[in-house]
């Protein structure tokens, strides 16, 4: 804003993507009413140049000698307040098995796509702190699964599966039969995911199932 001061007023949750001739030289602006917002101008910039960003992988354009920049005067809000995955943690298709480097890359993933939410359910209370509901403690280790599964014989899924026996993340793989160890695991991956959630300018939304055993009241 203080290269041209004359640049109409944004709101909070509003970017603004601004390209054209000035003088001799092509001027890219990229404002946001706030940092998130700032943040999502320099993403919707590189949408316009054809950057399709994904949870996990982003698709770049073809490259060229010498990129056109073409005039935009984009300005926008978010449409959807709440808008982001919600990932059911209990099964095989899910990111249960991801390293904490792939829930990094998920999260990362997610805010290049403006989301403004990380949704999880657990099947297992609350896996990322420890809970005694009536003489049942809960372990993260369930929220991972834990089970066994066999090995693909074909090579072409074999090179994809880097766990090679359990169904846990490969880092945890060597210590999967140690419940507290892979509980404690669990939980600080989920602590540092939902972490890096808010420093990115999102929220967490839970949801949970006691699996029978009610909530007591301090919860």
């Amino acid at each position: 804003d203080t290269l041209d001061p004359g640049l109409p007023p944004l709101a909070q949750d509003e970017l603004h993507v601004l390209v054209r001739e000035k003088g001799q030289r092509r001027e890219v602006l990229l404002r946001g009413g706030s940092p998130v917002a700032a943040r999502a101008a320099a993403m919707r910039f590189l949408e316009q140049r054809g950057v399709l960003f994904g949870p996990l992988q982003d698709f770049m354009p073809d490259q060229t000698a010498a990129p056109a920049l073409d005039p935009a005067d984009i300005r926008e809000r978010p449409r959807r307040p709440l808008f982001g995955p919600h990932y059911w943690l209990n099964f095989p298709m899910d990111p249960s098995s991801f390293t904490r480097q792939d829930w990094v890359r998920l999260v990362r993933g997610w805010s290049r796509m403006r989301a403004t939410v990380m949704g999880y359910h657990f099947y297992q209370s609350f896996p990322w702190y420890d809970v005694q509901m009536r003489g049942f403690k809960d372990q993260s280790g369930y929220f991972f699964y834990g089970q066994r599964h066999p090995l693909p014989p074909a090579p072409e899924l074999r090179y994809a599966i880097r766990n090679r026996g359990v169904f846990v993340p490969a880092e945890v793989e060597a210590f999967a039969e140690d419940g507290p160890r892979t509980h404690a695991w669990a939980q600080e991956t989920m602590r540092q995911a939902m972490a890096l959630a808010h420093e990115l300018g999102m929220k967490n939304s839970v949801t949970m199932e006691p699996f029978g055993h009610a909530l007591p009241a301090a919860y």
